[in-house]
């Protein structure tokens, strides 16, 4: 992998440098594309395929078909509220008023920075994002005849779906990652994708969220003796060394709390 891209130290806008690093972010993401690629044709791509959210969201769609006048509804609504977003918009452009923010956007963290609100452009992803959101989301409120936990599954997978495609998600529509862009002259996108590929050369590309070499043993971390006395796919048994000559009969059990350790449904 190659050389990190060096910050620039005027903080000036240069095209120069600009066009540099999108040609290096290009680069790095063909290569991850390309091993992406070679693991699926190597079969490596893990099968996430769940029968239970297939039969869950076959009986939400069948739902749909037999309540026509919700789903009309909720078309109706969002009909609505993209209206209303052009409507607002227009008249902003024209300087008539202000453009209107959305009764979501001031409580969604996701949209918290104020580009959002003062690019027109961010401003119409955010509002057309949210009433996009809306609409699906009402559309899963729909569930006659289903089980609650089939209804609960797809209510689930819907969600995170809608989640999955916000704005923020992406640079190409994000106006915080436009700032970044032309603040660092696309030195982000550089860094992005060298720790995109990074993550994904560690394997399964797990994502991280802190630097995973800060830390050494020994120097700023500390360890107890001790052996790995079981291990499965969610655990691992510790079994610790003991400190003193006398212990006791039955160990001491410690579980650790899971929370932003593992993903509990």
């Amino acid at each position: 992998m190659g050389t990190p891209a060096q910050t620039q130290a005027d903080g000036h806008f240069s095209p120069v440098a600009l066009q540099s690093n999108l040609l290096k972010a290009s680069l790095l993401w063909k290569q991850f594309c390309s091993r992406m690629v070679a693991d699926y044709l190597e079969g490596d791509t893990p099968n996430v395929s769940n029968e239970a959210f297939t039969r869950a969201v076959s009986q939400w769609v069948a739902s749909l078909v037999a309540n026509p006048v919700p789903v009309f509804q909720a078309g109706v609504n969002y009909l609505a509220d993209q209206t209303q977003l052009w409507q607002g918009m227009s008249a902003r452009l024209a300087g008539l008023n202000d453009f209107p923010l959305s009764r979501h956007s001031s409580r969604d963290r996701r949209f918290k920075d104020e580009s959002w609100q003062t690019n027109p452009l961010g401003a119409i992803m955010m509002q057309s994002y949210l009433n996009f959101a809306d609409y699906w989301k009402s559309l899963t409120r729909v569930q006659d005849g289903m089980a609650e936990a089939d209804a609960e599954k797809a209510r689930f997978l819907i969600n995170i779906m809608v989640d999955a495609l916000a704005p923020n998600n992406y640079a190409m529509t994000n106006p915080e990652v436009w700032n970044a862009v032309l603040a660092s002259n696309g030195e982000n996108l550089v860094r992005g994708m060298e720790n995109l590929l990074q993550d994904f050369q560690q394997g399964e590309l797990r994502i991280r969220m802190t630097d995973t070499e800060a830390f050494e043993v020994g120097r700023d971390i500390a360890t107890t003796p001790g052996q790995v006395v079981f291990r499965n796919e969610l655990l691992e048994l510790i079994q610790y060394n003991p400190s003193t000559p006398n212990v006791h009969q039955t160990p001491l059990l410690i579980i650790p709390p899971w929370i932003n350790k593992y993903y509990i449904l």
